[in-house]
């Protein structure tokens, strides 16, 4: 970013700083939420698969991103629209690779845990005194 075309450089830098400060501040607050919890884990799936709504048509992409700007008015709104569409199709992505092919995902296999050894059956002697 240029400082001659936004104005003065200082305040640029003062500004850019508070949205790293409140960046920080809101992700302290949400970081136990658990739907944030599991948006975190699955972004491992959601980055390089959304990338494949990049190849879609061009119809089909433009037919949804125009009905939600007539809904909305708002390319905000319909970048979270369309957000919103391709997490819903890539989390349950997820869900099925860490059933199916964990390793894919970076986990290990998970495997049933193992019973506990049953007591044995011998009486411990006692000796009186």
């Amino acid at each position: 970013m240029n400082g001659r075309a936004f104005g003065n450089p200082g305040w640029y830098y003062v500004g850019a700083f508070a949205g790293i400060a409140l960046s920080a501040v809101l992700a302290y607050h949400i970081a136990n939420v658990s739907f944030v919890k599991m948006l975190g884990k699955a972004s491992i799936v959601i980055f390089p698969v959304h990338a494949l709504f990049w190849l879609l048509p061009y119809k089909v992409f433009s037919v949804v991103n125009w009905y939600a700007f007539k809904l909305t008015h708002s390319d905000f709104l319909v970048a979270v629209i369309v957000s919103g569409i391709e997490i819903s199709i890539c989390v349950p992505l997820y869900f099925a690779l860490e059933k199916c092919a964990p390793a894919l995902i970076g986990q290990s296999k998970k495997r049933a845990p193992t019973p506990a050894p049953a007591p044995s059956a011998e009486v411990p002697l006692v000796q009186s005194a």
